[in-house]
């Protein structure tokens, strides 16, 4: 029975289909191309702005001992873990060695390690030199 209603169906024309939105003129795709030169600019790009290469020889001798670098992980406290407390500083210097790689035991119940991109577990606080978030303020 089915079958025999589908097939009905098919036989029967078509209903008028919705009058259709003017179709829109897409520009062609060569428009938003590089232009063809486009090797020969990068071969005069120079590898550093003027203005900026003139600055360099005077400030890398004095800024670049300066430098350093930190990065903290976090961990989430309170529900679900949406807030984010520190659980561990790092610090190095313009040569990449370390000066400061600390774990940082918070004060609150953490509810996320989020330890897929920290690489933190429970354990990692009961290890020897985490120090204590009061700790952490004081250096």
């Amino acid at each position: 029975v089915l079958k025999k209603d589908a097939q009905v169906r098919q036989k029967q024309p078509s209903r008028p289909s919705k009058p259709q939105a003017a179709k829109r003129e897409i520009p062609p795709a060569h428009q938003f191309f590089v232009s063809q030169n486009w090797k020969s600019l990068i071969e005069r790009r120079p590898d550093v702005a003027p203005k900026a290469k003139e600055q360099e020889s005077k400030v890398v001798g004095l800024v670049g001992r300066n430098v350093v670098a930190m990065d903290c992980e976090m961990v989430g406290v309170g529900p679900s873990g949406t807030r984010s407390v520190l659980a561990r500083v790092s610090i190095v210097d313009c040569e990449g060695k370390v000066l400061l790689d600390k774990y940082v035991r918070p004060n609150e119940y953490v509810t996320d390690f989020r330890t897929p991109i920290t690489g933190i577990t429970s354990a990692t606080f009961y290890r020897e030199g985490v120090i204590s978030e009061d700790e952490a303020r004081e250096m």
